[in-house]
């Protein structure tokens, strides 16, 4: 039989300090039956700043939630969106001095293996690990290797691990953290990437703006147990005998401030326009009387056109890079070494 009742820690699970303040409940909450059991709490340290759920659902009643056809964060979706999140993740990695090449490479929660196929293509050795048959399917359909649990690997070890929006689940952080750092060679590399509690949604997302139907600053209460900033997820990985190579962050995320029933309402029957300067089919053909202007005048202002759209894509891109590195997007991407 499943339990039911809530399980409390009483302290924190990052500090293990007992000064804890009680936060107001989301108003949205994920995972049905789950997220209305009684009892349920949120609550932040006030000696490290960490929120975290507590009390929170019994492990048993977790388990019984995630093997559940209602979960279906880790379904195998393999399309644009989730190859340039795969390429994403293994540039950051890159950046702060992880080796793909030849590197053993183990994602634990791998989903439809979008992030393997692609370290696997930079020349990388790769298994992954999901509970969800589903994600192990999609991954053998590819050649890939994706094994159940931790455990099923047996002895293994990796040059490098990528954990994405997993960690925001576990009920233990620290001794998952553990587990994860057993697991690599000296020196290896952890990416692990989490909810940002810092992020400029979250931190423009007053109770006052929620109650309008804005989303809400702590998302899927209550199956994710924990919500990171940078300072508390460098603070986990510390005490796991990790040190952080690099922090950054992805994805904008500010769109979600705007309430539901208004982004629904604006959203009917809005039709892209075509831009003012874009030509006709006609006028992109060029008639009779312009042939005379010689094809050197069309190649000169498109190559014209072509440096400025470079120009405006490099200005874009810096943009992004800082707003990301400032640490206001709306997850967080970390590297980390193991010490």
């Amino acid at each position: 039989m499943v339990s039911t009742l809530p399980v409390s820690r009483g302290r924190c699970g990052l500090c293990a300090g007992q000064a804890l303040e009680s936060l107001p409940l989301p108003r949205s909450t994920v995972g049905g039956a789950l997220a209305a059991l009684p009892g349920l709490g949120l609550v932040r340290c006030r000696a490290c700043g960490q929120e975290q759920v507590d009390p929170r659902p019994s492990d048993q009643a977790l388990s019984a939630f995630y093997q559940g056809q209602d979960y279906t964060a880790h379904e195998p979706v393999d399309d644009a969106a989730a190859r340039r999140r795969a390429a994403g993740q293994l540039a950051v990695i890159t950046r702060a001095g992880g080796v793909l090449s030849g590197a053993r490479v183990l994602d634990v929660g791998c989903g439809g293996g979008q992030l393997l196929a692609a370290a696997r293509a930079a020349g990388a050795q790769v298994c992954g690990v999901d509970v969800a048959m589903h994600a192990q399917a999609a991954c053998a359909a590819q050649g890939l290797e994706c094994v159940a649990s931790l455990e099923a690997l047996g002895e293994r070890s990796f040059d490098g691990i990528v954990m994405s929006h997993v960690l925001e689940h576990v009920p233990d952080v620290l001794a998952y953290l553990a587990q994860l750092r057993a697991r690599l060679a000296p020196g290896g590399w952890l990416c692990l990437e989490v909810p940002n509690r810092g992020s400029l949604r979250a931190r423009l997302s007053p109770r006052w703006v929620t109650s309008l139907g804005a989303d809400e600053r702590h998302r899927a209460f209550p199956i994710h147990l924990w919500y990171f900033t940078q300072d508390t997820l460098t603070r986990a990985l510390t005490a796991s005998g990790f040190a952080v190579a690099l922090s950054t962050t992805s994805g904008f995320g500010v769109d979600a401030l705007a309430p539901r029933w208004l982004a629904a309402r604006v959203g009917l029957g809005l039709r892209p326009q075509p831009s003012a300067r874009q030509p006709s089919a006609r006028g992109a053909g060029g008639g009779e009387g312009d042939a005379g202007g010689g094809e050197g005048d069309a190649g000169l202002a498109a190559a014209g056109q072509g440096r400025a759209t470079t120009a405006r894509q490099r200005a874009r891109g810096a943009l992004k890079r800082r707003y990301f590195d400032a640490l206001l997007g709306e997850n967080l991407l970390v590297v980390a070494r193991s010490r």
